[in-house]
C-alpha cells in the first residue's frame, strides 16, 4: 500500500495473516512455541532464547548469515547521503537484544484495554517482530517507521520469512496485533492514536530531539508513555524526586562516577602538565621542477580539508524555513507536558546495559 503525504511516507507494509494461520491449524500444527514464549516472555530459557532462535532463523534466510552488520549504511552511497542530508539524522545503526525487548515490554505493559505501540526508527524491524511474537496478544497495533530504504526492505523480507516458518504456524496469528512497517519520515507519521512510543535517540541531534518532543506533545493523547535512550530536551520536563524501582525488582540505573580533575597549588602551579598543542598544518609550497615556466606555487592542502569539502551538506538548513510563531502565541501542545516517571536499566545493547528514560504525557497544572 502506497501513501501520498508530501513525499514523506513512501510506503507501508502490512504483515499478512491470510494463508499462514488457518492453513497451519488445518494441517495439524500445534503452536506450542508461541504459547511458551507468551506464557514466559522473560524466562531466559523458555521465552527469550526461543524468540532469539526464531528471529535469527528468519533474518538469516532473508538477509544472510551476517545480518547483524547489514544494518549499517555504506559511507558514500546514495542511501548514506540521503540519511545524512536529513537534518540531524544519523545512519549509525545499533540493535537491541531480545532480552532487553522482553524486559521492556514485560515492565511497561500494564493491563490496558487498548495499546498502540510505535517504534520511531525501527531499523531492520527486530523490535517490532519480537513484540509481535511475544506480546501481540496484549497490543492492538504495532508500527515501525524507518527512513532507510535498505533497512526497510530487509525488515519486510524478514517479516515475510517469519510468517511462513512452520514452527510458528497456528491459530494464534489472526489474534495477534496488526503489524505495519512504514518507510518514511517519522515526523510525518501521525501519533494521534499511539499510546506507547519507543525511540532509540542516542545519535539524534539536539534539534531533532526538540522537534520530536514538540511533535509528541502536539499529537499524542494524554496518558501516552514515551521510552527513550536519551533525555528529551526542548520541552518543560518535571523530574521526580526518586524512582522506587526496588519494589518492582528492577535494579537502579548506574550512577555516574566523578571525573578526576587536575589539582593546582597556589605557589608551584599545576601538578599536571598541559598536553602539547597540535602542530600547524604543513604545506608544500615548492615549485614543481617539471614546470620551469610556472609562476604560481603548487600547494597541497591537508586531506581532511578535501574530504570535508566533498561531504559537506549542500542543502539549506531547515531552521530558517520553519513557520515563525508570533509573540505571545502559545505552543500547540494543549497545556501538555512530558513528565519523567521512571528509570529503567535494561540489557538493551549487545555490549552493556542502557538506562532508559520513561516519560508520561500529562496535563500541565494551571
Amino acid at each position: 500500500m502506497r501513501l501520498r503525504n508530501g513525499g514523506a511516507i513512501l510506503s507501508t507494509f502490512r504483515l499478512p495473516t491470510r494463508g499462514c494461520g488457518l492453513l497451519g491449524a488445518g494441517l495439524g500444527h500445534n503452536p506450542v512455541v508461541i504459547s511458551t514464549i507468551r506464557d514466559k516472555p522473560i524466562g531466559p530459557l523458555e521465552g527469550i532464547k526461543e524468540v532469539e532462535r526464531l528471529l535469527d532463523e528468519a533474518y538469516t534466510k532473508a538477509c544472510g548469515k551476517d545480518h547483524r552488520v547489514f544494518g549499517e549504511v555504506q559511507v558514500g552511497s546514495r542511501e548514506y547521503d540521503r540519511l545524512w542530508r536529513s537534518q540531524g539524522f544519523s545512519p549509525t545503526y545499533g540493535e537491541i537484544t531480545p532480552t532487553g525487548v522482553a524486559y521492556l515490554f514485560g515492565v511497561m505493559l500494564p493491563p490496558r484495554p487498548v495499546e498502540h505501540f510505535v517504534d520511531l526508527g525501527s531499523g531492520m524491524g527486530k523490535l517490532c517482530l519480537q513484540a509481535w511474537l511475544q506480546f501481540g496478544h496484549q497490543l492492538s497495533s504495532i508500527t515501525g517507521v524507518e527512513l532507510s530504504k535498505v533497512r526497510h526492505k530487509r525488515a519486510v523480507a524478514a517479516a515475510m520469512e517469519l510468517v511462513t516458518t512452520e514452527r510458528i504456524q497456528g491459530q494464534w496469528v489472526p489474534d495477534s496485533a496488526q503489524l505495519d512497517l512504514v518507510l518514511g519520515d517519522m515526523f510525518k507519521l501521525p501519533l494521534h492514536d499511539k499510546t506507547f512510543l519507543y525511540c532509540a535517540n542516542l545519535t539524534f541531534s539536539p534539534e531533532i530531539l526538540s522537534r520530536l518532543s514538540r511533535k509528541i506533545l502536539r499529537e499524542s493523547p494524554s496518558g501516552t508513555r514515551v521510552v527513550s535512550m536519551r533525555p528529551l530536551t526542548g520541552v518543560p520536563i518535571t523530574e521526580p524526586q526518586e524512582c522506587k524501582l526496588a519494589i518492582r525488582g528492577i535494579p537502579e540505573p548506574p550512577k555516574v562516577k566523578p571525573a578526576m580533575g587536575a589539582f593546582y597549588d597556589e605557589d608551584d602551579g599545576p601538578l599536571v602538565t598541559a598536553p602539547p598543542m597540535p602542530a600547524d598544518p604543513e604545506f608544500d609550497d615548492s615549485i614543481d621542477p617539471a614546470w620551469e615556466g610556472m609562476t604560481r606555487s603548487r600547494r597541497s592542502f591537508p586531506r581532511t580539508r578535501l574530504l570535508r569539502r566533498d561531504i559537506r551538506n549542500p542543502r539549506r538548513s531547515l531552521c530558517g524555513l520553519r513557520r515563525r510563531r508570533s509573540v505571545g502565541q502559545p505552543l500547540e501542545t494543549d497545556r501538555k507536558m512530558l513528565k519523567l516517571v521512571d528509570h529503567l536499566d535494561l540489557p538493551m545493547t549487545w555490549s552493556n546495559h542502557t538506562p532508559l528514560y520513561v516519560y508520561g504525557v500529562v496535563m500541565a497544572p494551571l
